[in-house]
């Protein structure tokens, strides 16, 4: 990986599971968003899913906003429970991956179910609850509102945000003389919120980019390419945990095939053959560290 590393003159990362651990925030909030969601409609045998499912649909693209995953996930484990026949995750996954992924992948698997099914399933499935659910739960009664700007309504009074932790050792960042910038699906209040946690004020301004609404979000490569222009950085390497993080750069390359990035996997997520992987963001930071830092008395 050193040579690689040598013509990198900035480097861009992802938030969540990158420079914190949300582990047990974002992922913990959709599995009890689904299970109450479930309890509210009285469905009979409905059971909270496991995180392990969480980290499945992080594996395929489209799902990088968590509350589009929170639908998908929901989608699922209402085929799961509704259906007189067995529902394959893999197979549901494999087939929403098929046909784009993310919601349009789901809908597309929805279509393909014999017309009774698909109505039935659409007549339990209502979007705007299970993302309000998601929210609340992620940002509890104290956050709610602040973050998404809604009073909350279902009186999840701790939110798992509380859960989060810095996983970026930030004396390293103010050691490593690269610009260094973030492409996050957070919003830019959530955004806020992680950053104030993180305590490191060194952005490069003009390399922050988070979902606002209007701005290209990943796996869209736009904000990488302008990250660089706007510096003049030369090349660029981009440390993710998803799909739609290494999704970034592989349309990176096929749009921009004559400027150099990279990617590196922070994490155990498996994103497929032939990705470099760390097991935490501090290993690559000390990487660049050896080959840029510049030695006393030059």
């Amino acid at each position: 990986m050193k040579a690689s590393l040598e013509h990198i003159d900035l480097i861009v990362f992802d938030v969540d599971g990158v420079l914190l651990d949300t582990s047990r925030s974002f992922p913990l909030a959709i599995t009890r968003a689904v299970d109450h969601y479930g309890q509210l409609l009285g469905i009979t045998g409905w059971e909270e899913p496991g995180l392990d499912r969480v980290d499945a649909f992080k594996t395929i693209s489209g799902f990088n906003n968590d509350w589009d995953l929170a639908e998908g996930l929901l989608v699922y484990s209402l085929g799961e429970a509704l259906l007189k026949r067995p529902v394959d995750l893999p197979g549901f996954l494999r087939t929403v991956q098929a046909a784009g992924g993310g919601l349009s992948g789901v809908e597309s698997w929805l279509d393909a179910l014999e017309p009774a099914e698909t109505g039935k399933l659409r007549m339990f499935y209502h979007s705007s609850v299970i993302r309000q659910l998601a929210m609340e739960h992620y940002a509890g009664t104290r956050y709610t509102e602040l973050l998404y700007g809604f009073e909350p309504k279902y009186g999840i009074r701790r939110g798992t945000c509380h859960n989060e932790a810095v996983l970026v050792d930030v004396s390293l960042l103010e050691r490593l003389p690269l610009r260094k910038g973030i492409y996050t699906g957070r919003n830019a209040q959530e955004l806020q919120v992680a950053l104030d946690l993180i305590g490191f004020d060194g952005w490069a301004p003009e390399c922050t980019v988070c979902d606002d609404g209007s701005s290209p979000v990943k796996p869209d490569p736009r904000p990488l390419k302008q990250m660089l222009d706007a510096t003049g950085a030369d090349a660029v390497l981009y440390a993710g945990d998803s799909g739609d993080d290494r999704g970034t750069i592989r349309n990176f390359h096929e749009q921009y095939p004559d400027t150099p990035a990279d990617f590196v996997q922070v994490g155990e997520t498996a994103l497929g053959d032939q990705v470099r992987r760390v097991d935490s963001v501090n290993q690559i930071v000390r990487q660049l560290l050896e080959i840029h830092s510049v030695p006393n008395g030059r």
